[in-house]
């Protein structure tokens, strides 16, 4: 048999619930860093610097990202951008007979 639970407040419990603050997130992974900083990383890169010098300034402030880790994020990122950008078929305009 499934434990149970008592609920005498379920009002309650549901205000508290529904009133909650969205919680800032603080931990993201390297695909999602990659991608926030793509066009900032890309203009870094086209400057002549290299992964490890852009991941010194994450690591400054507290993010604790590898070069190869960035490198290999961007990369991914920077594929599935030109896949995608390739395999779309241009839209024709609908014509009128």
């Amino acid at each position: 048999m499934p434990k149970e639970f008592k609920l005498s407040n379920k009002e309650v419990i549901a205000s508290a619930l529904n009133n909650l603050q969205t919680k800032q997130k603080d931990k993201f992974s390297a695909n999602e860093i990659a991608k926030s900083y793509r066009a900032n990383i890309s203009s870094a890169l086209k400057k002549g610097y290299s992964f490890k010098e852009i991941t010194d300034i994450f690591n400054a402030n507290e993010c604790n990202i590898t070069a190869k880790e960035l490198e290999l994020a961007f990369n991914k990122l920077r594929r599935n951008y030109k896949s995608n950008s390739i395999n779309k078929k241009p839209v024709l305009p609908e014509t009128t007979a």
